[in-house]
């Protein structure tokens, strides 16, 4: 599973860079998806960057439902890592 959310990571990095019109919600999708696996293999501070790089895509867009969802789980996971100033 730590392979499949390196390979997602790697992907959306892909998607973010391409020359002309990035594909920025493929980018965010894929770290969302890329997050969860990290979470699943026990690398909390991997999906925490993982969300915060979605969250830069996400933010101010009006998907409240993304937005929460996005914001609730890095809660959690900063919660659990003892990261409660971020």
């Amino acid at each position: 599973s730590l392979l499949a959310a390196l390979l997602l990571e790697q992907a959306a990095r892909c998607f973010g860079s391409i020359r002309g019109v990035p594909m920025l919600r493929k980018y965010a999708f894929h770290l969302i998806l890329a997050g969860y696996r990290y979470i699943s293999s026990a690398q909390r501070k991997h999906a925490v960057r993982a969300y915060t790089a979605a969250l830069e895509v996400y933010r101010q867009r009006g998907w409240t439902h993304i937005e929460d969802h996005v914001h609730f789980t890095l809660a959690r996971n900063c919660a659990t890592l003892g990261h409660i100033d971020r």
